[in-house]
């Protein structure tokens, strides 16, 4: 978009103007706006996300198992980090030797299609159960002041 803006630009006035640096904003504004608006969204989809936790969970298995679930859910998480991480390690080290030593290490190949995929599951994953949390604490506290 900042490309054919650019292009755009270029075309139709000169670049030491007044009608390019308004016309430069109006592109620039325009090529930001979808992509702050997905942002600007990620947060009522993140609320509306707890709504399971919320309404299903604490109600169907109360506060201590919610709780119990959300740190299961976290440590799962936090297992899967952890292997990942220590399966990319030998990638890691292969490049620690000499330049002689690395002309005979082959290049490692690029990530397999499990990874992003494992990735966004493992954001996706602590996002919703840090709001679950986040919920039940909010809920406990409330419950008990009232």
């Amino acid at each position: 978009m900042f490309a054919a803006g650019q292009t755009l630009l270029l075309e139709l006035c000169e670049t030491n103007s007044v009608a390019n640096l308004s016309l430069s904003a109006v592109v620039l504004g325009l090529s930001i706006l979808p992509w702050c608006v997905c942002m600007g969204a990620t947060y009522p989809l993140m609320m509306a996300g707890t709504l399971l936790t919320a309404i299903v969970l604490v109600e169907w298995l109360g506060f201590r198992q919610t709780l119990l679930v959300a740190a299961t859910g976290n440590f799962a998480i936090a297992v899967a980090s952890g292997w990942l991480g220590m399966r990319n390690r030998g990638t890691v080290a292969a490049g620690a030797g000499t330049v002689e030593d690395r002309s005979a290490i082959p290049a490692p190949s690029g990530p397999s299609r499990l990874e992003p995929r494992m990735a966004k599951w493992i954001l996706f994953s602590t996002g919703l159960i840090a709001m679950a949390r986040k919920v039940v604490w909010s809920r406990a506290t409330h419950a008990g002041s009232a």
